[in-house]
């Protein structure tokens, strides 16, 4: 295990102050071509992520707050970190935990599988065990798990019958803060992977929900249900919203971001005809996506906001942050992970570094309000029916402010309204 005190810059500059550079942090390494940082601590504190850029150059832990990096130099990825700066992934010695001080535990026994996510107070991970180790079936099916208090537990199935359609295995991919709601995927005969989730009983046990088998179609090329694609990306931390990738079975190809809520069944679709990759969403339903899907390898950040038909640019919202505008235009910007309480996103962003002539990956943290007081804007919520004009940073009227800043005219005055 390696520990260092990590060289970070704000923007692509040295130290200096946040203010100057509107919230913004970027996290790079002078030992690794890069850091990808795959998993956010609901607090805002910590990030987890992969070296590089492919899985086998191991593992780190970033305390945002200290500016110490722990190294696991052990392969594989870190796809989740708790408030207390313990990762889960997996490295060579299958399913594993790392802390701070980089101690690692193996979780999972005479077998292997992959952690994927972790409860803030970090009593309980979720993944997925090969089926090797859960019941003897062929090692390329995986079985969704948690554990807690050191114990593996088997998460139960549906079957083909109560799906509709064939499946090959399970994996849990996010968790609810309070651990109450489980959210995964059923590995069906295409690998679109449909939504699935798991509601804890009483008694302790989990209760398996198929979503998916109201929506989810098999057959791409048929249209008894809406979508060929219907797959989760993340869980908020209050269990409410999912967030899904969704491709419609009409064939168009088309990866598009939906929202799915707990509490209502209403699924949500955003309006935008392009490939979007989603990934955190927070408790207020805002989600992050790339936009350039999957396959691409220039991606864009967006946000999806709940009261918003279609997904904005994260740039558009946050303009003086001038590092989003070059990250998406020079480079590629995937945003990752977001707060539950909406504060801070990260993302990790690849671009070119002229001086050394190579391609580089490094980590953002952005801190919504420490650009507000960047700004020097009171955040305010406006609530009054008087007549104004509002317009957005780029001049475009609005007629009602929009999330980020609000030019707002009224009276001869002009005065800017930044809404969360």
């Amino acid at each position: 295990m390696k520990k260092f005190l990590l060289t970070f810059f704000v923007a692509v500059t040295g130290m200096t102050c946040m203010a100057q550079n509107y919230g913004f942090t970027l996290y790079t390494s002078e030992e690794y071509l890069g850091l990808r940082g795959l998993a956010l601590s609901a607090n805002g504190r910590y990030i987890a992520g992969v070296l590089g850029v492919s899985a086998g150059n191991g593992t780190f832990i970033l305390d945002t707050q200290t500016g110490d990096l722990q190294i696991c130099e052990t392969g594989g990825e870190f796809r989740g970190v708790s408030d207390t700066g313990v990762a889960i992934g997996y490295g060579q010695g299958g399913v594993i935990t790392c802390d701070m001080e980089g101690n690692v535990t193996s979780l999972v026994q005479g077998g292997s599988g992959i952690g994927n996510a972790i409860t803030p107070d970090g009593t309980l991970a979720v993944g997925n065990v090969y089926r090797d180790y859960a019941d003897g079936g062929s090692a390329w099916y995986t079985h969704a798990c948690y554990w807690k208090d050191g114990e593996t537990v088997l998460l139960p199935e549906p079957t083909a019958e109560e799906l509709g359609f064939g499946t090959d295995g399970t994996s849990a991919i996010g968790v609810s803060a309070d651990g109450t709601l489980i959210v995964g995927y059923v590995i069906d005969n295409w690998a679109t992977y449909p939504l699935i989730v798991w509601k804890l009983n009483e008694d302790g046990t989990y209760i398996c929900d198929p979503i998916s088998k109201d929506y989810y179609e098999e057959d791409q090329w048929a249209e008894n249900n809406p979508y060929y694609t219907f797959s989760p990306t993340a869980v908020s931390g209050n269990g409410k919203y999912i967030a899904l990738m969704l491709e419609s079975s009409n064939n168009d190809h088309i990866e598009r971001i939906g929202r799915y809520n707990m509490e209502t069944g209403k699924l949500e679709e955003a309006e935008n005809d392009n490939n979007f990759l989603p990934s955190g969403v927070s408790d207020d339903g805002s989600i992050l996506a790339a936009l350039g899907g999957v396959a691409s390898l220039s991606k864009q950040g967006y946000i999806w906001r709940p009261d918003n038909s279609e997904a904005v640019t994260i740039r558009s919202q946050y303009p003086e942050a001038t590092d989003f505008a070059t990250y998406d235009l020079d480079g590629d910007h995937q945003p990752m992970a977001i707060t539950p309480d909406g504060r801070y996103m990260m993302g990790f962003v690849g671009f070119y570094d002229e001086a050394e002539a190579q391609y580089k990956y490094g980590t953002y943290l952005f801190d919504t309000q420490a650009y507000e007081d960047a700004l020097g804007i009171v955040a305010v919520t406006r609530s009054d029916n008087s007549k104004e004009e509002i317009y957005g940073i780029d001049g475009t009227r609005r007629n009602s402010m929009q999330h980020g800043l609000n030019i707002v005219r009224k009276n001869g005055k002009t005065i800017k309204y930044m809404k969360k």
